[in-house]
């Protein structure tokens, strides 16, 4: 049985949709939400058992 997840990383493809639902549905805290590149944006949710980011994937072309 899964005690802990310390992090978690996430690929997803929209960001926005992904932060409403683990945030909303899921309890997730928002931890960190800034730029982390030029289009791309660093998103870091936390609850009591650890750290979950959501990277939006990149598209092609």
């Amino acid at each position: 049985m899964i005690k802990n997840i310390s992090f978690q990383q996430i690929p997803v493809r929209d960001q926005h949709r992904a932060l409403v639902f683990y945030a909303g549905k899921l309890g997730f805290k928002r931890h960190t939400d800034a730029p982390w590149k030029p289009g791309v944006r660093w998103a870091m949710l936390r609850d009591s058992e650890g750290d979950l980011i959501l990277l939006e994937s990149m598209k092609a072309g």
